[in-house]
């Protein structure tokens, strides 16, 4: 079904250790209002991993591109994500952002972020890409092995969740796109997106 899709060159990667969710979350805390970036490739993990950050702590957001570029650009949304709501983040203001597709197409609600978050978390694919760095203050990227991948996607055509045209096209572009940007360069932490449990992670490291 998705035989043949491109493969972005990304590391072969080891374990590391074992992290405490707890440690990781003390390590983005550095400052009054902190943006982080959890990238990696589609079916990663990255939401997941995001949800476990954000459980029980009053203070933190999840921002997903998925709904920033819903109906927009695969890739080309960072100036939306900038204006929408990474800037009114910075100053301290409530963001209450719907996006211009979401206007054009009736999509109801916005995105939105309290006033009072400390941490947003910002999580997909490109959500570390270079004309967002000035905007974050940490960035993840969360590796989950190829074969993984593509089951885990597979599955989304099997549920209905997307077709495997569109699931293709997106691929393809992803693969082309991380070839570019490289995020997982920028990153202070790799983690699995396979490995951890409710109270931990595991970090990886390069092999070469």
């Amino acid at each position: 079904m998705l035989d043949g899709i491109p493969t972005p060159d990304v590391p072969s990667y080891r374990v590391d250790e074992r992290l405490p969710l707890d440690d990781l979350r003390r390590a983005l805390t550095s400052g009054e209002r902190v943006a982080v970036a959890l990238d990696g490739r589609s079916a990663a993990g990255k939401s997941t991993l995001a949800a476990r950050l954000a459980e029980g702590q009053s203070d933190w957001c999840v921002v997903h591109t998925d709904d920033v570029s819903w109906y927009e650009s695969f890739f080309d949304w960072a100036p939306l994500l900038i204006d929408g709501v990474l800037r009114p983040f910075r100053a301290g203001q409530e963001v209450t952002y719907r996006p211009p597709s979401w206007q054009s197409r009736g999509r109801a609600g916005a995105i939105t972020v309290p006033a009072g978050a400390r941490v947003l978390v910002v999580e997909g694919v490109g959500s570390a890409q270079r004309s967002l760095m000035p905007w974050l203050d940490h960035v993840l990227w969360v590796h989950t092995p190829n074969e993984a991948v593509l089951d885990r996607e597979g599955r989304r055509i099997a549920d209905g969740s997307v077709t495997a045209e569109l699931s293709r096209e997106w691929l393809t572009g992803e693969a082309d796109f991380l070839d570019a940007e490289r995020p997982w360069e920028r990153s202070e932490f790799v983690v699995s997106g396979t490995g951890g449990d409710e109270t931990s992670l595991v970090t990886l490291r390069a092999t070469s």
